[in-house]
């Protein structure tokens, strides 16, 4: 059993589309926000192929992005995005560990 961390670069992007008709408004908004910034990723082996990686990063956005309807802010893509998530999985084929 090991466990390695490393950074990794990660990029976010994503298309938001507010229709009016749903929020009792005639207008429609469509925004794309984007970032970039760094993961840390941490990764622990069971054994020879079984792993657990946890990856917890952060990104900066240049642009954000807001939505306005009918005089109102309904949503906005902050300056920063925070993200984590929580992988457990198993190696197939030949493995090969960072150094």
């Amino acid at each position: 059993m090991a466990a390695f961390a490393w950074l990794c670069p990660n990029l976010s992007a994503g298309l938001v589309r507010v229709r009016g008709q749903g929020v009792d408004v005639p207008e429609t908004d469509t925004g794309l926000w984007s970032a970039a910034g760094l993961d840390v990723r941490v990764q622990h082996t069971f054994g020879a192929r079984w792993f657990a990686e946890f990856a917890a990063g952060a990104a900066f956005n240049p642009r954000p992005h807001q939505v306005w309807l009918d005089g109102a802010n309904v949503w906005t893509s902050g300056r920063f995005l925070l993200s984590g998530g929580l992988l457990a999985g198993y190696a197939w084929g030949p493995v090969a560990r960072p150094q």
